[in-house]
């Protein structure tokens, strides 16, 4: 194989090796969604919020568990979230289709760069005959794994957007005084599946010039010998 073809190929494995690092850190992390809940109509002043903490909470939300703390003004109240435990408590927390769909996604893009890792191992070292195992599977991979990224993109947006945005709060918090609405924001772990797109976009940059091989064309052509035993004609 061309030394930069493999070069290329090698590179993509390193990459998807950041894809799965990123997209395995996006599922285990609890910061999809970061909220600063305040307890409207019980603080004194702006001090007691920015300096205290008092009447001010935060809230991490997961895919799976989060974490939240909360001061109503008498000290903060500390407690782990279960994700599936609030939506079975409060239905109306988030939507559960949109929730389990992203949770599919991740799972597959996670799956693709598990693949395209594996390709990209097989085709640095050797030159398989197979289409599907060669350059063309790890164009296929790649190619899986930004739809994949893109659709878990999407789907927690639109759970974001269409619920998280407005209330991240129970209805008991509720109640009591607690708002979120438009203190919610995406946080880091909702971005990693951004960078692992965007490595996958990368790699699939990459596989087209192992594929096309542009340099090859800019070489030079070599010019066949017009005499190539040396003769020398006598008219």
């Amino acid at each position: 194989m061309d030394s930069v073809k493999r070069a290329l190929t090698f590179s993509t494995v390193v990459l998807c090796c950041g894809c799965l690092a990123f997209l395995a850190a996006s599922l285990g992390t609890e910061k999809w969604v970061n909220a600063v809940p305040l307890r409207e109509g019980y603080a004194v002043n702006i001090s007691d919020i920015d300096q205290e903490g008092r009447y001010k909470g935060t809230i991490n939300v997961g895919l799976f568990s989060g974490y939240k703390k909360l001061d109503p003004g008498a000290g903060a109240r500390e407690n782990e979230l279960k994700i599936t435990d609030e939506r079975q408590k409060y239905p109306s927390f988030f939507s559960f289709g949109l929730w389990i769909m992203t949770i599919t996604f991740l799972v597959m893009a996670l799956l693709f760069g598990l693949l395209g890792t594996i390709f990209g191992v097989l085709n640095t070292v050797t030159t398989p005959v197979e289409l599907i195992t060669g350059m063309l599977g790890l164009y296929v991979w790649n190619i899986l794994g930004v739809i994949a990224s893109l659709m878990t993109i999407i789907m927690w947006a639109a759970l974001f957007h269409t619920a998280l945005i407005n209330n991240i709060m129970t209805q008991e918090e509720l109640e009591e005084g607690w708002t979120s609405k438009d203190k919610a924001y995406l946080s880091k772990s909702f971005w990693y599946v951004l960078i692992a797109l965007f490595f996958y976009f990368i790699n699939i940059v990459l596989v087209h010039l192992a594929i096309t091989q542009p340099w090859e064309r800019r070489k030079p052509k070599a010019v066949p010998d017009q005499n190539p035993n040396g003769v020398i004609m006598l008219y």
